[in-house]
């Protein structure tokens, strides 16, 4: 099977529009899957004055919180998980299946 991916150069290179304050990632194995929750505190940067937060990933996801609030303005196409109208500083939780 051959590798399929994108090449990227460092001149394809954008500063995020969020940073990350801290990660906490949570297992759990079940017999026939693995559930994933994963806390990070984000926050965004003076030179970034974007509402969105754009995550790449793939895996079936089960529930958005924001400030531990579940949260429903984000879209979900393919791969490409964006979440609308986030503040300057918040905590997201998310809970992802994984076979």
């Amino acid at each position: 099977m051959a590798n399929s991916y994108t090449r990227k150069n460092l001149t394809d290179y954008q500063q995020p529009d969020f940073l990350i304050d801290t990660v906490n990632l949570e297992f759990n194995i079940r017999q026939q899957d693995v559930l994933v929750t994963s806390t990070t505190d984000y926050f965004r940067p003076d030179y970034s004055h974007s509402d969105k937060l754009v995550i790449h990933g793939s895996s079936k996801l089960l529930q958005i919180k924001l400030d531990d609030h579940i949260y429903d303005d984000y879209q979900l196409l393919d791969d490409e998980l964006t979440i609308y109208n986030v503040p300057e500083k918040f905590t997201l939780t998310i809970i992802n299946e994984v076979d």
